[in-house]
């Protein structure tokens, strides 16, 4: 297990520790003062869409029940209230603070502000609730924390991780920004480091429509033919588009992902009110490119320029998109058949088809690369 999580952690180049005691003196929640002797031999820390993201396995110590795995987002400029919440027939320290009627029968929430829970605690967060096996979710300095008794596999982590950033986007702007958070839209889009598959695990093993479908309307994503997003694109990507395709939102940006001949799939991001020239890159053969040479623009960096095949008719303008901050992201890239820029889109065409878990791996890469364009005016 400490092995998957850590093979987990790096594929998105993000940081794993092989133990992180001082989790322990940061956070409190959870039970996790409860017992001693608890250890943390292992943990990660990323970024999950708009947030900074880490977990932990906390051993059971003294804790006649054991350990915790323990997964969370920190939100910045929080400054939460103490706030606990756990199913009705958990066990949490506290006076119980009356929530709701519908919410009661189910749940417990223990708050030194009745207030902030029953600001927090509203419909549209609680039904997220239900969605993740817990036992304690809790708000605590400037994070939101849940925690399970159970070791929690590497592709139940996006699970997790999905669910606490939906609840963090339910909770009402006044409540946020009453606690400290400022969100303000960011110059260039967020460089998460890259994710793998949020969409739970039973949907990740089929690439059918019908996979893809329950998989979007878990996360209120629309579901059309790939032809219509093709269609709409003002720069198309040179694809034959068949079959289904999605279109959403991934943190602020819309973002698009379609079917395409012969057995591909474009997953894409909109960067609303950039224009990127049409470039073209797909991995070099090596022994092609030694004995033949790359035969296309290339960008005036050997080691890039040996590793990919770039086209384009505007050679200026793919300089400027492919800086050496660009470049970088490309040693961190998912397999891909091709990746295309144009108009106010990236978009990646994989090698074969996928199933709907894949999808934001890539995204988040995309991401990363779409951080670190120049924006107007730079």
């Amino acid at each position: 297990m400490e092995t998957e999580w850590e093979l987990w952690a790096r594929q998105r180049s993000w940081m794993f520790h092989a133990g992180w005691p001082m989790v322990l003196a940061r956070f409190s929640g959870g039970g996790l003062r409860k017992g001693v002797m608890r250890e943390v031999p292992m943990a990660f820390e990323g970024r999950f869409g708009e947030y900074a993201c880490f977990g932990f396995r906390a051993t059971g110590g003294t804790d006649p029940w054991g350990g915790f795995d323990v997964v969370a987002l920190r939100i910045p400029g929080a400054q939460f209230p103490s706030l606990s919440v756990a199913p009705v027939l958990g066990t949490l320290d506290g006076t119980p603070v009356p929530v709701s009627r519908e919410f009661d029968l189910e749940w417990q929430a223990v708050s030194p502000s009745a207030a902030f829970a029953r600001d927090v605690l509203i419909p549209d967060v609680t039904r997220h609730l239900h969605r993740i096996e817990f036992e304690c979710l809790w708000f605590e300095q400037d994070a939101i924390l849940v925690n399970t008794r159970r070791q929690i596999p590497t592709e139940d982590l996006d699970d997790y991780l999905t669910i606490l950033h939906r609840i963090v986007d339910a909770i009402p702007t006044k409540v946020l920004t009453a606690v400290g958070v400022r969100r303000a839209l960011p110059m260039r889009p967020p460089a998460p480091a890259r994710a793998p598959a949020v969409a739970r695990h039973w949907f990740q093993s089929g690439t059918t429509a019908e996979a893809w479908k329950a998989w979007a309307a878990e996360r209120r994503w629309m579901v059309t033919t790939a032809k219509d997003i093709h269609e709409r694109l003002k720069h198309r990507i040179p694809v034959v588009a068949e079959g289904h395709g999605f279109v959403g939102k991934f943190g602020d940006l819309p973002v698009f992902g379609f079917t395409a001949a012969p057995l591909r799939n474009v997953v894409g991001v909109r960067l609303p009110g950039l224009t990127l020239p049409e470039i073209t890159i797909h991995k070099d053969d090596e022994l092609l490119a030694e004995l033949m040479g790359g035969g296309d623009f290339e960008v005036g960096d050997p080691a890039f320029d040996h590793a990919w095949r770039i086209r384009t008719a505007d050679e200026a303008g793919a300089r400027r998109v492919l800086s050496p901050r660009v470049r970088a992201r490309f040693d961190e890239a998912p397999p891909f058949d091709r990746l295309w820029f144009g108009g106010d889109s990236i978009a990646l065409i994989t090698t074969r088809a996928i199933a709907p878990g894949a999808v934001d791996g890539i995204l988040t890469w995309l991401l990363s690369v779409a951080s670190q364009l120049p924006v107007p005016g730079e």
